[in-house]
Parts: C-alpha cells; sequence; structure tokens
C-alpha cells in the first residue's frame, strides 16, 4: 500500500509529490520461511534485504493509482485555472469590443458633422464666387459710369476753354 501526498502553489502547479513506499512485500515472512527451509538467518535476512530493493526499485518505475489520482488532481486544478484565465480575457475582450463600438459611434458622429461643416463651406464658396463676380460685373460698370463722367468733363473742360478763348478775341 503506498501513501500519497499532493501539495499545489497558489496558481495550482505542482510543488510536491512525496509518495511513501509502503511494499507488499513481508521481508520479515519471508526471512521465516526461509529458517523453516532449513537457510540461516543471516542468509534470509540477506535475501529479505535484496528482494525488498529489487521489489522497491521495480515498483518504482509503474505508476499507481494515487499517482494518477494526484496527477487527475493536479490537472483539473490547472485546467479549471486556464478556463478562469480565458474567461477573464474573454470579458475583457467584450468590454474593448464595446468601446471600440462606442468610439466607432462617435467617430460616425464626428464624420457627419464634418461633412456638414464641408457642406456649408462649399455654400459659402458659392456665395463668395457669386459676390466676386457681381464685384466684377460692378465694376466694369463704375468704369464705364466713370469713363462716361469724364468724358463729359473733359467735354465741359472743353466748352470752356473755347468760350474763354473766344471771349479773348
Amino acid at each position: 500500500m503506498n501513501s500519497l501526498s499532493c501539495h499545489f502553489d497558489h496558481e495550482g502547479s505542482l510543488i510536491n509529490l512525496v509518495i511513501i513506499n509502503m511494499a507488499n512485500f513481508k521481508s520479515l515472512s519471508y526471512v521465516i520461511q526461509l529458517e523453516a527451509a532449513g537457510v540461516s538467518r543471516q542468509q534470509a535476512q540477506v535475501h529479505a534485504q535484496m528482494l525488498q530493493q529489487v521489489y522497491d526499485e521495480e515498483h518504482s518505475q509503474y505508476a499507481t493509482k494515487a499517482d494518477l489520482q494526484c496527477l487527475s488532481n493536479f490537472l483539473e486544478n490547472k485546467i479549471s485555472s486556464e478556463i478562469a484565465d480565458v474567461k477573464a480575457l474573454i470579458n475583457e475582450c467584450k468590454q474593448d469590443f464595446a468601446e471600440c463600438k462606442k468610439d466607432f459611434a462617435e467617430c460616425k458622429k464626428d464624420f457627419a458633422e464634418c461633412k456638414q461643416d464641408i457642406a456649408e463651406c462649399k455654400r459659402g464658396f458659392a456665395e463668395l464666387r457669386a459676390d466676386i463676380a457681381s464685384i466684377k460685373i460692378s465694376h466694369k460698370y463704375l468704369i464705364w459710369i466713370g469713363g462716361g463722367i469724364a468724358t463729359m468733363c473733359a467735354s465741359a473742360i472743353g466748352m470752356c476753354v473755347s468760350m474763354f478763348l473766344y471771349s479773348l478775341k
């Protein structure tokens, strides 16, 4: 019969596995049987010790039910820990995704506002172009009117000069 002791750290990792091999080989009864068969006590004890050593070496290579139970407990703890970590990561991803959706909605709103601002700028530029075209036309009329007034002034001066010269004669 084996006695098993498993120790895990706070993350569920196996720290120490202690197996005390309580072999089923009963060396005392073996010694008694050898003595009854005529073997000396000293030789019987050496036989029993050697068989115990071989038995222990051979059986230490094989997993026992207790070894498998310990490993099962370790794996269950490790899997539970990993599942908890994955769930935490999934929750973080969900929160990040919700924040991204919120940011995207804000960006869409800002983009719509930019489109409105661009449309207003286009209307403002169209009005500015119309005003500039109007000023160009008005400027032509002002030049034409100014030219007419200048012509009338020159004619008036010309008439005044001719009257003045006529009076000098």
